[in-house]
């Protein structure tokens, strides 16, 4: 706190003995200090400031003499500041303590007042705290800068009021101007924008002739603009204020240069001032894209300098109003300005082509005469080549003409022949041409403009010195080619390329290449030759035959992929430890071969090896967590779908061992619903690719009633975990059940199964007749068994809403098959008569016409064997049965009925007579 500040009423009842008394203190703290200057300690400060707070207070009491002394105690004070900053080194800043020693100066001055003796003391006073805030400022303390200003603009106030003619005077105009300026200055870093301009514009109302003044407000006004136009430049933005601040400064130029006529130093000064200010305000409208402002500025600049940055300024322009052939006269105007830099030609060259005004041939002629000028500037293509390439990708329209243009300045026998002597600067700029060219080559490549990035890549090869150091950069190169010329199907020059590359560096790397090559061309035996160099190589990395397979792969070569992931699967059978795991190997086997389709014993043969390891190593061979579990969903979904293609196919054999290695593949997973619903559907699938096989040795068999035992086990698991269990599931196990009983001649059991199944909500006529037709068919026949399961599936239709009579006249026709092969008459006239009562109230048609026809047919023929060996009370039986049958079927009730009436009453009288 200082003591200029208000002190509390408390503070200022505390008074600590007279004004002499204080002053006396004061004077012999002062005394100290000038003692130990330049070590002035916080201390001194401190006891100084208690003296000056305790003074505050009793300042009506000062006589004169007591002011006077007041004031020699500051300028003592003032004068040991002074001796102080003498004693500093050059470029050392000012200490905090010393501007606080000054600052207190200033305040006792303050509490002394106006003394009659002094001339213009209130202006002197205001100097001692105009020259203090100036300190606070360097050492940017701007608050406390900016009270210092005020306080001296205050005592400049009262000075106009009480000494009018001293602060009237030349003296006080040049004061309050500096006072208003350094005032602007604070402000200005305080961001106090609108301050800054009012103090400015005070400025302006004492500059009168002073041409010192004039140039020192317009340097301010200069330097306001362009710290606002570098901000805007920064930020990306346009600030109009920034034009504002030039024009302020421009108008004062030209006003003092109006009233400055003589030609002197000082409007030298001027003129200068106002053509840089000229030039900034151009940049200005040019970053505002003011550009017919930015050619006025530029048409002025002309007339009265030669400065090289106004062709640069004007380029600049006309390139943004679309005028190329203007642009093109103000660039040529510029690299034939002498004293224009090479750092504002290669800026303006760099504008111009990436203004894309087309004018390549003007760009090309531009850099030419530029290294025409300074042939021995090395940086110079350089820079220009990266102006050109940086960030050239082929999102740009103009990529092409770009990269042309690079190609022929990077060719060209001069730019060569000027990077190749073999000095160090040389050889940094060389390879800064290389890595540029190579850069932008491999954007190209990324973005597969082969063309393009096999061109800068050559290109680049021209900056690689034919020495041992470099030759691992031009085999690199060499490869590079290579694998640009294939992307472009050019397989010859790519052959050429990486032949000389493995002259140059010999690698597994050229053997790659080499490899790739041979695919393209679909040469497999060369492609497997070239398989066996790389194991063959001293560098050989197994991760060589995982790319190998993968590009085999992606070219359909099945037999080469085969090869490189068989020689795989040898390297971790003999312990070598790799990245890619032993499971992704077989993994892979198994997709090469899932694509072929005569390659389905293959694929078997891997699951199997998969299963087996898996038996061996158990679920950590197909990774950890998530990995394991997807690994195993794989393997266990390409055995589902293998077994599903060889079911479709027609081949079970293959089927069935597919539909194993799913179950055990499932059976490792987690017991999820899903995951045991897929188990017992693959062993379900297995038992019946089984049955299907046809196979007639007894392991079969007792193997599938096995895989069936199992999966009523893991159907018994998914119920405890399902809400209800699956009658479906049941029911197929049912069928299964049923036909192998059969195979294995176990007919007692087969009824079982069938009195089971029948009592299973799941259960369907299909099913039923299915059990039927196997036990009535076949090598396993037993027509006891088929009779029981088709009178349970004719129940069962007809037990049924909406009976489907197809189905009912097909078993009707396999029951009187069946009777008769057991040769039970007795059965076969219960079949024919329960099928007269089916019939009997059905619409006409509702039952299928041709079945009704049939069983009235063979009902009536049957009678013929019996009436010829006159067994008529037989004969009248079938006849009777099938005469009921006839009339239930109307066309042949038309036809037949009266005819078979007859025969029947012949056959009746015959048999009692």
């Amino acid at each position: 706190m200082h003591i200029s500040e208000v002190l509390s009423e408390e503070m200022a009842e505390e008074g600590l003995g007279t004004v002499a008394s204080i002053v006396t203190k004061m004077e012999k703290q002062i005394a100290q200090i000038e003692q130990i200057v330049p070590m002035v300690s916080a201390e001194n400060i401190k006891k100084l400031r208690e003296y000056m707070i305790r003074l505050l207070p009793c300042k009506a009491l000062l006589q004169e003499d007591q002011k006077l002394q007041l004031w020699k105690l500051s300028y003592r004070l003032w004068n040991a500041c002074v001796d102080m900053a003498n004693a500093m080194q050059a470029g050392q800043q000012y200490d905090e303590e010393h501007v606080k020693l000054r600052h207190l100066a200033s305040d006792l001055l303050l509490i002394a007042g106006k003394v009659d003796g002094i001339p213009s003391s209130l202006l002197k006073i205001a100097t001692f705290f105009h020259r203090t805030g100036v300190i606070w400022h360097k050492i940017h303390k701007f608050e406390l800068a900016a009270s210092c200003f005020e306080k001296a603009t205050e005592l400049i106030s009262k000075s106009k009021e009480n000494e009018n003619l001293s602060c009237d005077g030349e003296e006080g105009r040049k004061f309050s101007f500096e006072l208003l300026i350094s005032r602007a200055r604070t402000a200005w870093e305080m961001s106090q924008r609108t301050l800054t301009c009012t103090l400015l514009g005070r400025a302006k109302g004492l500059l009168l002739d002073a041409t010192e003044r004039y140039r020192e407000l317009a340097e301010q006004y200069l330097y306001y603009g362009k710290t606002m136009l570098a901000k805007t430049e920064e930020g990306g933005g346009a600030d109009g204020d920034s034009v504002k601040f030039l024009n302020q400064a421009f108008e004062i130029c030209s006003e003092a240069l109006v009233k400055c006529l003589a030609m002197s130093d000082e409007r030298v000064l001027l003129e200068n001032v106002r053509l840089k200010t000229l030039r900034y305000l151009a940049a200005a409208h040019l970053q505002a894209e003011n550009f017919e402002s930015v050619l006025k500025c530029a048409a002025v600049l002309k007339d009265d300098s030669d400065h090289p940055t106004t062709p640069f300024l004007a380029l600049k322009a006309y390139i943004g109003l679309g005028l190329s052939e203007d642009a093109e006269k103000e660039l040529s105007a510029l690299l034939g300005h002498n004293g224009a830099p090479l750092e504002i030609c290669i800026s303006a060259v760099e504008i111009f082509i990436q203004s894309g005004s087309g004018g390549w041939e003007t760009a090309r002629s531009a850099f030419f005469r530029l290294q025409n000028r300074f042939p021995s500037k090395k940086e110079l293509p350089v820079r220009v080549l990266d102006k050109i390439l940086r960030n050239v990708s082929s999102a740009d329209p103009s990529y092409k003409a770009k990269v042309a243009l690079a190609l022929q300045i990077a060719t060209d026998e001069r730019i060569i022949k000027l990077l190749a002597e073999a000095d160090e600067h040389s050889s940094s700029e060389r390879r800064c041409v290389h890595a540029i060219l190579w850069n932008s080559g491999s954007e190209f490549f990324r973005a597969k403009l082969y063309e393009i990035s096999a061109a800068l890549f050559e290109g680049s090869m021209l900056y690689i010195p034919f020495d041992t150091e470099h030759i691992v950069c031009r085999a690199k190169s060499l490869r590079v080619l290579c694998l640009c010329h294939l992307g472009l199907s050019q397989y010859d020059r790519a052959h050429e390329y990486i032949s000389e590359a493995e002259k140059v560096e010999p690698s597994i790397v050229c053997i790659f290449l080499q490899f790739k090559i041979c695919l393209q061309l679909k040469d497999e035996p060369g492609a497997t030759k070239q398989l066996n160099r790389m194991l063959q190589c001293t560098d050989f990395d197994p991760e060589y035959l995982t790319l190998a397979s993968h590009e085999a792969m992606a070219c359909k070569s099945i037999e080469v992929a085969t090869s490189a992931l068989s020689n795989l699967l040898k390297l971790h059978h003999s312990g070598k430890l790799m990245s890619t795991k032993e499971v992704v190997v077989v993994r892979n086997i198994i997709r090469v071969h899932l694509d072929n389709a005569g390659a389905q014993s293959e694929v078997l043969h891997y699951l199997k090896y998969a299963k087996k390891r898996l038996s061996e190593s158990g679920i950590e061979y197909f990774g950890s967590g998530i990995t394991a579990e997807k690994e195993l969903n794989w393997f266990a979904g390409s055995s589902w779908n293998s077994g599903l293609k060889a079911g479709k196919a027609n081949d079970f054999d293959l089927c069935a061992e597919f539909f194993m290695c799913a179950s055990e593949f499932y059976g490792a997973l987690e017991d999820s619903i899903e995951n045991l619903r897929m188990l017992s559907k693959s062993l379900i699938l297995a038992v019946a690719a089984l049955l299907a096989a046809q196979k007639k040795d007894n392991s079969c068999l007792t193997e599938a009633l096995e895989h069936l035992e199992k999966a009523k086990k893991v159907q018994a698991n998914l119920a405890t975990k399902e809400d209800k269990p699956d009658e479906n599931f049941q029911v197929y196990c049912a069928v299964l059940s049923f036909e192998l009983r059969g195979r294995m001649k176990d007919p007692k059991l087969q009824l079982q199964i069938l009195q089971q199944c029948t009592s299973l909500t799941g259960c369907k006529p299909e099913f039923l007749l299915k059990m039927g037709l196997h036990a009535c068919e076949g090598e396993y026949v037993n027509m006891e068994v088929s009779h029981v399961a088709l009178n349970a599936c004719l129940n069962m239709v007809l037990s049924s809403p909406c009976p489907d009579y197809k189905v009912v006249s097909f078993v009707i026709r396999k029951l009187i098959g069946i009777a008769d092969a057991k040769g039970e008459d007795a059965e076969a006239v219960a079949v024919y008569k329960q099928a007269h009562q089916i019939i009997v109230g059905m619409k006409s048609g509702e039952y299928p016409t041709e079945e009704a026809k049939w069983l009235a047919s063979t009902a009536w023929n049957r009678s013929g064997i019996h009436v010829r060996f006159n067994r008529f009370h037989e004969a009248e039986k079938w006849m009777r049965i099938g005469l009921d049958l006839v009339k239930l079927v109307p066309s042949m009730n038309r036809l037949y009925g009266s005819s078979m009436a007859d025969c029947l009453a012949q056959v009746v009288n015959v048999k009692s007579s």
